[in-house]
């Protein structure tokens, strides 16, 4: 991505439109810092590391730097740095974010701010479920969309879904929690109430595909539909309605009713890049590098556009998790070849 990159920056002076001109700086920076991004053999040798404090001395000279020093002292402590990686994804990203257009950082921004808060609910949800005490919680929280993390360790301490709802009145996902509390009272079982939180999210990605003129947003939200569909094949099921109306990035709308009536998945994915899906260890962290496959693949074909944006943030928010994956990982005493099965 960087050569391309650099190659159309030398053209912007006025052979590209004035749209594709007030992007060149956000573009150069986001192929600058992409360059600096940690390779999977970094993760490897991570991995193996005697500790986190060997994790912690490599990264000095790198971008994480100046966010570490800060969090190390004389003593180590994991929460300390993995909080200094969340301030140093969300800076990096800000960074770029900030440089291009209003109309797309503001809805670039939307876009990401629901995923994560989607996933960082669902992991409050789930602890309080069963049971977890708020630092492990905390410890699988990642970065952080429109809720921030002092308002999701406040409704960790809550302790019961009924105070989350109660603490998430008036805003996103309340409805959907209000809803589902009742049917995991009955069965304890969190399917039914992570269904209608989905269904919430995927409604917030369709209304968010009808105003934006954006292509590669368009994109990246058909990405986001297919990728939760395949998450949650069975779960589905009872929001069929709502899910046939979804357009996919490789799955068209009939595989994806296909898929959804029953049909075999090895069958129907049998031609897409998820064809080995159902024989994956980890299918979720399949399918995150499937999406970011095609997000490099995108940004490729066209470097002046907001895929080189979108690619760059994600590739950054898997290096973070990844960097927090070996931290927790170091710090819980896990071995090499465990630590390494959590990687992305």
């Amino acid at each position: 991505m960087v050569k391309e990159c650099i190659g159309t920056m030398v053209l912007s002076g006025g052979i590209l439109g004035a749209r594709q001109s007030q992007y060149a700086y956000a573009y150069g920076l986001a192929c600058s810092l992409e360059a600096k991004l940690l390779k999977a053999k970094d993760f490897n040798e991570f991995a193996s590391a005697r500790g986190i404090s060997e994790i912690v001395a490599t990264l000095e000279g790198t971008p994480y730097e100046k966010d570490l020093q800060g969090a190390v002292g004389k003593t180590l402590d994991a929460a300390k740095i993995e909080s200094a990686l969340s301030s140093h994804f969300e800076r990096a990203s800000g960074e770029v974010l900030s440089c291009i257009p209003k109309r797309d950082r503001l809805e670039l921004k939307e876009l990401l701010n629901s995923e994560r808060d989607l996933r960082n609910l669902k992991t409050v949800v789930r602890g309080i479920a069963f049971d977890a005490e708020t630092g492990e919680v905390l410890e699988l929280l990642e970065s952080f969309g429109n809720f921030k993390k002092e308002f999701l360790v406040e409704l960790a301490n809550g302790k019961s879904l009924g105070k989350v709802a109660e603490k998430l009145k008036g805003m996103q996902y309340y409805n959907a929690v209000f809803a589902g509390i009742s049917e995991f009272e009955k069965s304890h079982k969190l399917s039914h109430l992570e269904t209608i939180m989905d269904l919430e999210y995927l409604q917030r990605l369709e209304a968010l595909e009808k105003k934006t003129k954006n292509k590669e947003v368009r994109d990246y939200i058909r990405m986001q539909n297919e990728a939760l569909i395949l998450r949650n094949l069975k779960r589905g099921q009872n929001q069929r309605d709502f899910l046939l109306k979804l357009s996919g990035y490789y799955l068209s709308r009939e595989n994806i009713e296909r898929l959804l009536m029953g049909a075999a998945p090895e069958s129907v994915l049998a031609k897409t890049p998820y064809s080995a899906l159902s024989k994956s260890p980890a299918p979720e962290m399949e399918i995150e590098r499937i999406i970011i496959t095609a997000l490099k693949e995108a940004a490729t074909r066209k470097p002046l556009s907001i895929a080189t944006i979108i690619c760059f943030i994600k590739e950054k928010e898997h290096e973070a998790k990844n960097l927090r994956a070996l931290i927790i990982g170091k710090a819980n005493g896990l071995d090499a070849q465990t630590i390494k099965g959590l990687l992305i």
